[in-house]
């Protein structure tokens, strides 16, 4: 009423409001960005809460150079979250959480060389993705968790990168596979191939990049990236084409290998002809029959051109042999 007296707009009984009349706010606009503020608030108080315990507890393990300390710090870190469940799905809130969580551990073990901070921020993020997941992952989120998965994987490629971990590595892109194949299926089954070659294409150019510098790490992204295409034919088509793709794949990698002079590249082109082989004999031999020229005949054509190539291609002559 005195508000109105004065030549104020009516104003609620918050005292937002009456904070944000004294700061000049006269139009219900006013109210307008407070609430939206404090839906801003009611999303991410739970994260600036609990962020600088742990922040803290990281800078006294740098100040301390102790690794145990920093071990501590995040083993805590991400139990707090699986403690202190609320039951509701705020999944963007815990990967952002487990975002500044990953980045300050890759931080804190380059800066004092502790591999082993790594190793716990990865378990721990996917221990915390596995627990959601089994409870709110569903077609309508499959998306978001693509999202966060693909936030985690980025985190630890780079890491390993910049570590050399072999392990890490591995087990970085197994895990982020399985997780993106888990959300994306069956709604986005069709993208699902595609996805898989994006992800052996960054392995195969940290392969090429450090071959020289690193050949351990780079045989290692060279084979993951590998096994991503090979598993990316079966997923993105069906049929012959599957035996057909293989063989052809097959031939490429000993083709690299003979150009290379490395026999060891030699043995994923062996590994790959033989699921060609199996699925020749076990499934397109048995099927296609109806006259001469059908897709069996250019299955068996593609497979038999794909050996001559490799054993054009091959290293020894007990290689040379074995494909002929």
């Amino acid at each position: 009423m005195f508000g109105s007296l004065i030549g104020t707009s009516t104003t609620t009984s918050y005292i937002e409001s009456a904070s944000g009349v004294s700061a000049g706010g006269r139009t219900g606009l006013t109210a307008a960005f407070v609430g939206l503020f404090f839906l801003l608030a009611l999303l991410f108080s739970p994260l600036a809460g609990m962020v600088p315990a742990y922040a803290s507890a990281a800078a006294l393990a740098l100040h301390y150079r102790s690794q145990v300390v920093a071990l501590l710090g995040l083993v805590g870190g991400f139990l707090t979250p699986a403690l202190l469940s609320t039951g509701e799905n705020r999944m963007w809130t815990l990967a952002a959480y487990t975002l500044l969580l990953n980045i300050g551990a890759v931080l804190a073990a380059r800066a004092r060389n502790w591999p082993a901070l790594r190793w716990v921020a990865w378990a721990g993020t996917w221990m915390l993705y596995t627990g959601w997941a089994d409870r709110w992952l569903a077609p309508g989120t499959g998306l978001a968790a693509f999202g966060w998965t693909s936030l985690i994987f980025t985190v630890f490629f780079l890491a390993c990168v910049e570590s050399t971990s072999l392990w890490l590595l591995a087990l970085n892109a197994g895990g982020y596979f399985t997780a993106a194949y888990a959300a994306l299926d069956p709604l986005h089954h069709a993208w699902l191939g595609a996805f898989a070659i994006a992800l052996a294409a960054p392995h195969a150019g940290i392969a090429k990049a450090l071959w020289t510098r690193n050949r351990r790490f780079a045989f290692l992204s060279a084979a993951i990236a590998a096994v991503l295409l090979t598993v990316a034919i079966p997923i993105q088509f069906t049929g012959y084409r599957i035996t057909m793709l293989w063989a052809l794949e097959a031939a490429a990698i000993a083709w690299i290998a003979g150009r290379m002079g490395q026999a060891r590249i030699q043995v994923a082109a062996w590994f790959v002809f033989t699921l060609m082989f199996v699925r020749l004999y076990a499934i397109d031999a048995s099927i296609y029959r109806a006259g001469f020229w059908n897709t069996r005949l250019l299955t068996f054509v593609v497979c038999a051109a794909s050996l001559w190539i490799a054993s054009r291609a091959a290293i020894s002559q007990e290689a040379q042999a074995v494909t002929y």
